[in-house]
């Protein structure tokens, strides 16, 4: 008796852990593909191109910014070779960025390539990890699966709100942070005077750009959490209701 408890015990602490492994790579492909799907979002950089007044402040037509804009975006995701676009910048013909925007480009070029790596690599863990949830404990492992979820999710929330604080009272030091965890150079630090890429993406862009996958991120969090709370709290009621009748 002794040996099977221990062993049961041994069991449902390794099923914990594997549910909770599962629930953490949900949150990483949910919180990758909001990055992604604002990052190459076209229509939010027109949105925010006509907000901030870039066309003006850069001395470009909205047509070419857009263009220049796809067209660093297909680089960014890998569709397009070289970075060698040209537009008419204040009345006169020019390559749009200049070797330090470039060479900073290739760096954000493979931030991005890792980031969709990631979710896709998340994306398939995931499914994996599920099925062996399933093969190991049958429908039990439902169950144990939305639990260890909604516990990942509630820290997710609470780790998303101090960062929400911290983008929002200080972003300009968030922002710093951010490069300086994420890149092994300075080639970010760029002159708003001269450099065309600060100039088409200033700092209130990158901050409008942080919320929007925060908002992005809350949503397809909320769902999963929400639907995983109202499943269990129908099997809890369900069963309550069974211990019921029995009584």
């Amino acid at each position: 008796m002794g040996q099977k408890s221990v062993g049961g015990s041994k069991w449902n602490w390794i099923r914990i852990t594997v549910s909770i492994l599962a629930g953490i790579l949900t949150i990483m492909l949910l919180l990758f593909n909001s990055i992604l799907m604002v990052a190459f979002d076209i229509d939010f950089y027109e949105t925010q191109y006509d907000l901030l007044d870039r066309p003006q402040a850069i001395g470009i037509s909205e047509d070419e910014l857009m263009r220049v804009t796809g067209e660093l975006l297909d680089y960014m995701a890998g569709r397009r070779e070289a970075l060698d676009t040209r537009a008419v910048i204040q009345g006169e013909e020019r390559y749009v960025f200049n070797a330090r925007e470039i060479a900073h480009m290739v760096d954000v070029k493979n931030l991005f390539s890792k980031a969709n790596l990631t979710r896709n690599v998340s994306l398939v863990s995931l499914i994996a990890i599920l099925i062996l949830l399933y093969a190991m404990f049958g429908k039990s492992a439902k169950l144990g699966f939305l639990k260890s979820f909604i516990a990942v999710s509630l820290a997710t929330y609470l780790s998303l709100g101090i960062l929400y604080l911290f983008a929002m009272l200080e972003f300009t030091l968030f922002w710093d942070l951010f490069h300086r965890l994420t890149f092994d150079n300075y080639l970010w630090l760029l002159d708003p005077r001269t450099d065309i890429l600060i100039q088409m993406v200033p700092e209130q862009f990158f901050y409008n750009t942080v919320m929007r996958i925060m908002f992005y991120f809350v949503i397809a969090l909320l769902v999963p959490t929400l639907a995983s709370l109202l499943y269990i709290f129908s099997i809890r009621r369900k069963n309550s209701g069974l211990c019921k009748q029995g009584q």
